[in-house]
């Protein structure tokens, strides 16, 4: 199971070599969890017999920069309409803080860009956090090692995804 933000514009088959109908795919703005992508993971996990679960973030995400901008610049939000996305945004800034705010407001574009990476991998972590919280079938499934739970960043530039080593659940 690959949960991942609606944006990376990659299909997971792609990322990680193998063919079409491999992966069970859960994608979401910002890789945020709720009840419907936590009740998704179960189903796929526990009916469907899936044997990984990799939360994959990556690099320039928009739903990340959306969020930070939204947290630290409101006034300068960049999906004002989207009453829909607030939620959203307001999840992904659960895992942005003041120094990020500090750094965007008086940083270069790169500088900017590697704050919202590092943000995007703060949010994965919290993410694998909050999914094996809110789930204890999940969280039984990790436990017996019939199922393990991993945290990944995709870099849209260079193609190569990185395991995020504190989030290894099971794996």
């Amino acid at each position: 199971v690959i949960l991942s933000c609606i944006d990376s514009r990659s299909p997971a088959e792609a990322i990680f070599d193998l063919g079409l109908g491999d992966v069970l795919s859960v994608r979401v703005a910002g890789n945020i969890i709720t009840e419907e992508v936590i009740g998704s993971i179960e189903f796929a996990a526990i009916v469907a017999g899936a044997k990984l679960v990799a939360v994959v973030g990556h690099t320039r995400c928009g739903a990340i920069e959306s969020s930070v901008t939204n947290y630290c610049c409101p006034d300068q939000s960049l999906v004002p309409e989207c009453v829909h996305a607030r939620g959203i945004l307001r999840e992904v800034a659960k895992v942005v803080d003041e120094d990020d705010c500090r750094g965007v407001a008086a940083s270069t574009i790169e500088a900017q860009q590697e704050i919202i990476d590092s943000v995007a991998r703060r949010n994965v972590v919290r993410v694998v956090r909050k999914l094996l919280e809110g789930s204890e079938a999940l969280t039984s499934q990790v436990q017996e090692e019939r199922l393990g739970v991993v945290g990944m960043m995709y870099d849209v530039v260079s193609g190569e995804v990185h395991v995020i080593d504190e989030t290894r659940h099971g794996v």
